[in-house]
């Protein structure tokens, strides 16, 4: 808890200063109270909606802290869930008066004290930015949409400090296709002091994308295209990211090094071990050729490369150089974690991965990061 000393006429007043946000300013109500205030409250003139939020978190049992970041939101929400985080912590937010983008993000304990990261002031310095300029040459109205901004990358800054990083999509409207996709850092410093924001990357919107959930021992599919399918298959540590047709031929492995052992494919329980215990693995990155004479030519020359046998040195030149173009031209894939949950070991005393959420992304060739 932390005291502000103010000095006044000779006299050192100590004034205690608001409470820390913690796990008890989180409401989370009962299942179907949310549906109950909804109906009894959305006709209601915007004062008494939010006094009937109020009162409803009141017979609820929320807590004075709860009741008090709720006020502080000037009663259109609450906190659903507090991640301490460091110096500086996040706050899943819910609004459920609004007509669209019902979750938003805080970033608390620091200084200021609250900060929304959908806010027009935090996203306001990236307004001149060159890429986002370039963007808005051919969309006018293209904009940053922060709304639903979902949890926060946190990591340390270079000498101190943290750095929150959100993926925020640019759209001309709430309804409208994504224009790109960003990577926004919001800074603080090692006395949590708010440094601003900065705008990391801008990518094309992704070819293919899909989230989902998964448990020990499961598999999960989606179709990509007309050939293509997107699977985790199981093994017994985790799971192997796989781009498969109907007759199993891989369209990943052969253009992802490296070509012997384990890559990026693999997602052993070993690889999110830290020092504090599990951690998600930000990103696991990889290519994915696209047609079906593509996968077979990069099997083809990778062959000669690899096991060359009796292969000129001149056959094995060429058939790398081919090589090369066919993985320089594949998708870019991407799998991000957004949580992972480690179990009891497996064979050799290898932590196994228990469940994770996962998106998978492929991109087209030349949609890297600007």
């Amino acid at each position: 808890m932390r005291f502000l000393l103010v000095f006044t006429a000779g006299w050192a007043l100590a004034s205690l200063a608001a409470a820390e946000i913690g796990p008890d300013s989180v409401w989370q109500p009962l299942m179907g109270v949310s549906a109950q205030f909804r109906d009894e409250c959305k006709m209601k003139p915007v004062p008494d909606v939010r006094a009937c939020l109020r009162g409803f978190m009141e017979r609820a049992g929320a807590k004075p802290p709860a009741l008090e970041l709720s006020r502080r939101l000037d009663g259109e929400g609450w906190a659903r869930e507090f991640r301490e985080l460091g110096r500086v912590d996040a706050v899943l937010v819910r609004y459920p008066f609004r007509a669209n983008a019902n979750d938003g993000v805080l970033l608390v304990n620091g200084t200021p004290e609250l900060v929304d990261v959908a806010s027009a002031a935090a996203l306001k310095p990236l307004e001149d930015d060159a890429r986002l300029a370039a963007l808005r040459r051919g969309h006018p109205d293209a904009a940053l949409w922060a709304s639903d901004p979902g949890a926060p990358d946190a990591e340390e800054r270079p000498g101190g400090g943290q750095r929150f990083v959100f993926s925020f999509p640019v759209r001309t409207c709430h309804a409208c296709a994504d224009l790109a996709e960003t990577r926004v850092a919001y800074d603080f410093n090692a006395d949590g002091l708010f440094l601003g924001t900065r705008l990391l990357t801008v990518e094309n919107p992704p070819a293919f994308a899909v989230e989902g959930e998964l448990s020990r021992g499961k598999a999960f599919e989606a179709p990509i295209d007309s050939t293509r399918t997107f699977r985790l298959s199981p093994f017994s540590e985790g799971w192997t990211i796989e781009v498969k047709d109907a007759a199993g031929n891989d369209y990943c492995k052969p253009v992802t090094p490296p070509y012997r052992g384990v890559n990026s494919l693999e997602l052993f329980g070993r690889d999110f071990l830290g020092a504090d215990g599990p951690r998600p693995d930000a990103d696991r990155r990889f290519r994915c050729v696209e047609a079906p004479a593509d996968e077979e030519e990069a099997f083809k020359t990778l062959g000669v490369v690899l096991w060359s046998g009796k292969a000129s040195w001149k056959e094995i030149e060429a058939a790398q150089q081919a090589h090369e173009r066919l993985a320089a031209a594949a998708q870019r894939g991407r799998l991000t974690l957004s949580r992972v949950v480690l179990g009891e070991t497996g064979p050799g005393g290898r932590p196994r991965i228990e469940s994770m959420t996962f998106r998978f992304e492929l991109r087209p060739h030349g949609a890297e990061a600007r």
